[in-house]
């Protein structure tokens, strides 16, 4: 009996590879259909929450209350309290600067406002050739005025007879503490910074009578802001530092942490200058503008030296 070159699958062997197939499609179809189910559920309890928090904090009684009382008495711009009224809360800090916010947080587990880090702010000092102290202050906090002393007495103490100051990625912080490091090099009676209020023009001189004589560089970049951006150009203005680096960020605003309630509302109070006149730069301009990193910190070396 001759051989069927080209035999047909029979039935059992079509209906199993039709269910195999089959089967392979149902399964790819099911994980599709989990990881999406998955992903909609995460999204939908992520939002829930996010709105659940919300109407938390519009829940909390007098709350409203007394943020529009802060704004009111300490905002440094004018607002319409009347048109308030009628807001409801997160419209109300729509209208505040981008620096103010409500935070939840309380302040006494730190210092900073933004992000209330609470580790030391001033990291990696030590000597290098040349009896050259550096030092890099990330941030502002309440302390680091008192960390500066501690470090600043122990470079002395090692030698160390210039400085370099790193402010590179520094955003600010409290502007007081930063002020307190600033009136140490500042002579007695020398104008410290004039902050420009609501309704008042305040001056604040220095009140030291053994001001830190040292040559000083300090290193800025697009980063720097705020209290940073203070501290470098009240030294270069007092002839007691040179700045390396990029253009810093222009941001000249302080900010004041009140209690609203149970939350923090960090409400930006006013504005800081130097010098007084009105065509003080708002960015810092570097006395070398140094992109590279390395390049920059070499450059400070070698001022150091000379």
């Amino acid at each position: 009996m001759p051989l069927n070159k080209n035999p047909k699958p029979t039935l059992d062997c079509e209906i199993f590879l039709d269910s195999h197939k089959q089967r392979w499609s149902w399964d790819r179809r099911l994980k599709l259909f989990v990881t999406i189910l998955l992903v909609c559920t995460l999204f939908v309890s992520r939002n829930y929450l996010l709105g659940d928090e919300r109407s938390k904090i519009n829940e909390i009684p007098g709350l409203k209350k007394a943020i529009v009382q802060a704004i009111q008495k300490y905002y440094f711009k004018p607002v319409n309290i009347n048109e308030f009224e009628k807001s409801s809360l997160s419209e109300i800090l729509q209208v505040l600067d981008k620096d103010s916010s409500l935070i939840q947080s309380e302040p006494k587990k730190s210092d900073f406002v933004r992000g209330f880090k609470n580790k030391k702010s001033i990291k990696n000092y030590k000597i290098i050739a040349e009896k050259i102290g550096v030092f890099h202050i990330s941030y502002f906090s309440k302390s680091t005025a008192k960390e500066f002393e501690k470090i600043h007495k122990k470079l002395t103490k090692d030698g160390a007879s210039k400085l370099i100051l790193d402010l590179r990625g520094n955003e600010g912080g409290d502007f007081d503490s930063c002020l307190k490091i600033t009136e140490r090099f500042v002579s007695y009676g020398e104008t410290l910074a004039i902050i420009q209020e609501k309704e008042k023009k305040i001056i604040k001189k220095s009140e030291n009578k053994v001001p830190i004589k040292i040559p000083m560089v300090i290193l800025v970049d697009s980063n720097t802001a705020s209290s940073a951006e203070f501290l470098a150009s009240s030294l270069r203005k007092h002839n007691q530092a040179t700045i390396i680096g990029l253009p810093t960020q222009g941001k000249r605003t302080v900010q004041k942490m009140i209690p609203v309630e149970t939350l923090w509302l960090s409400l930006t109070v006013g504005t800081w200058e130097i010098t007084g006149n009105s065509d003080e730069s708002e960015k810092i301009e570097p006395d070398f503008f140094i992109a590279n990193k390395d390049q920059q910190l070499e450059k400070a070396i070698s001022l150091c030296k000379h």
